[in-house]
Parts: structure tokens; sequence; C-alpha cells
């Protein structure tokens, strides 16, 4: 099968391509409807490469300006344009390149990206994304994923299978019931402000804290979500800086091989508390990472005082998240 190593968010990628280019009245599914694919079931991707909320609503925008032919039935099983059977081809490369088992959104981006004579890669690159700053940021999750597998070798028996679900929910972007509790401090979060969660914990072990505290948090966020970081903290020298006033801050300690079952200091649960606060007073559904990055600001202390000394205000993420949340489903 062409796309059985895809993950599922990847397969809907392909769905929603073909579903924009019989809206379109295309023949063919192009680049741009991949792209617009991509958008619809995982923007994520899209979404870290522009950094901020107003490029990817300008992308929106372009990619459905295009006047549409007469539109076809959405039940026709429409063809790859030759220019997008490369994209897929160029997106197996780099998971080959990743030594990924997967092939996921962000290889269909690079994908995208290396197409480059595309009206898809051309609309990107008009807002600034670039394939290798794009690949250099892949490469770091996989080292990231290579790092976490390290850990699941050297814990208990006992926690093993656990873990092996949760890697492989990573892997095939599912969501293992016992690491996304639907009860607890993290129900009524979106699986990207879970994900932020579980690199607090990779942090933290890293560091050799015992509990996950607002610091830990606040790393996870800037792994995670680096298009939220981004926009707040301008770039990537910036978010270094903060990654490494936190490890200074740390008292030294031995790593931690179960990180997995960390628990959250009281800080830690009070930015959880607080994050859920923010997002049901704007009456959004679920507390994404803007609302996360509430949470460690109304903490107050030495970690909140990282930010704001960088110009990072309440209102500023505020406004923010309300702009996400009306811009489109951008949080997963």
């Amino acid at each position: 099968m062409m796309f059985e190593r895809y993950t599922e968010a990847a397969r809907r990628t392909i769905f929603f391509a073909r579903y924009e280019a019989s809206q379109a009245g295309s023949e063919y599914i192009e680049s741009t409807h991949l792209l617009l694919g991509l958008l619809r079931a995982d923007s994520g991707w899209v979404e870290s490469a522009l950094r901020t909320p107003e490029a990817l609503e300008s992308l929106r925008k372009q990619l459905g300006a295009a006047p549409a032919k007469e539109r076809f039935s959405t039940t026709v099983d429409l063809p790859l344009s030759e220019e997008s059977k490369q994209v897929l081809t160029y997106a197996a490369e780099e998971a080959e390149r990743l030594d990924s088992k997967h092939i996921d959104g962000g290889h269909l981006l690079l994908g995208i990206l290396r197409q480059e004579n595309s009206a898809a890669a051309k609309a990107l690159r008009e807002r600034g994304v670039a394939l290798e700053i794009v690949r250099t940021e892949m490469a770091e999750g996989a080292t990231l994923n290579a790092e976490l597998h390290r850990l699941v070798d050297r814990l208990p028996p006992a926690n093993l299978r656990k873990a092996a679900r949760m890697l492989e929910g990573l892997a095939t972007q599912q969501r293992p019931a016992e690491f996304w509790p639907e009860s607890g401090p993290f129900s009524r979060f979106t699986e990207k402000a879970r994900r932020v969660i579980f690199f607090a914990r990779y942090e933290a072990s890293t560091l050799g804290s015992p509990e996950i505290g607002p610091e830990h948090l606040l790393l996870g966020v800037l792994r995670e979500d680096k298009a939220v970081a981004i926009a707040f903290l301008k770039s990537h020298a910036e978010l270094e800086a903060v990654r490494k006033e936190i490890e200074q801050r740390q008292p030294a300690g031995e790593k931690s091989s179960t990180s997995l079952d960390l628990p959250l200091s009281k800080g830690g649960h009070q930015v959880a508390v607080r994050a859920r606060e923010e997002a049901e007073a704007m009456g959004h559904q679920a507390a994404a990472t803007p609302h996360l990055l509430l949470g460690v600001l109304r903490a107050g202390d030495w970690v909140a005082e990282l930010l704001t000394k960088r110009g990072v205000t309440l209102e500023a993420v505020r406004q923010y998240a309300r702009d996400a949340a009306t811009s489109g489903p951008t949080q997963r």
C-alpha cells in the first residue's frame, strides 16, 4: 500500500487534499491541495514553521483564493499530479534521512518545500519558511525521541509496557489512554498541550528534578510549540537563553530514569489549574499551549520573571490565545 507508512494524521492530509482538489474543480491533487490538506489535518507543523497566527491566516487565504472551476463530487478518487507524486517521494526520503519508520506531517511539509517550483513551496518561502530550518528542527525532534528511547531502556521492567505504548503513541500520533488521562490536572487540555507535559517530564528528569515544576513546563512549551515560543521570545537565540537560565538555576541532581512517572510540584499543579482557568474565562473548550504559558506567567515566581523581563505580558499572551482560537483550530 502506498500510504502504509503514513501516520493517521498524514493519511488525513491526503484525504483532505483530495477534498480540496474536488472543491477547486481540479482534475488532479496538486501541491497546493496537499498543503491545504496539511493545514486541515496536521496544522501544527506549518504553524510552527510560520511562527505567527497572522502568517498562517494569510497562507490559508492565499491558497483558498484561486477561483474554483466546476466542482467534482467528493466521492471521485482524484489522482495525484506528477508534482504531488514527487512531493510524496521527497517526504519518504526525508523520513529515511531522519531514520523514521513513519511518514508524518513534518515530512510532507519538507516534501512540499523540496518541490521548489511548486505554488505551495513558493507561498511558504514568501513567508520565510526555509527548507533547512524545518529540516533542522525535525532533526532535533528526532534526536529527542532517541533520548526518550534511551530513557525507556533504563526503566524498571514493570514500567516498560506502559512506556512502549506511550512511545508508539508519539510515533503514530495516537493518544495512549494511560498517558493522556481524561481526569486529573490535565483533563480538558489539547493534545499539543498534553505533549508539552510529556516533554516537561523529560526535561525534569534530565535536570535531575524529582518533580515537574513551572520551569519544566516552560521548557516543554519551548520544545513542543515553537510557534508560540517564537511569537513572544522572537528568536531561537532567546529561546536558548531562557533554557540556559533555567539550567543554571537548577540544583545539581542525578538524571532520573523514571521521568515518565514524575509528579507535579505544587507550583506545576498551580500552572495547570491557572491554564484551565484562563481557557474557561475565554470560553475555550480546552486549554492549549498559550494557556499553559499564561499559567506560568501567573505563577509569579522566578520562572515568570524570565518571561516578563523579556517583555512577555499576560495581556499579550491572552490576546494571542484569543486570536489563535478565532483564526482556526491550530492547536492540536
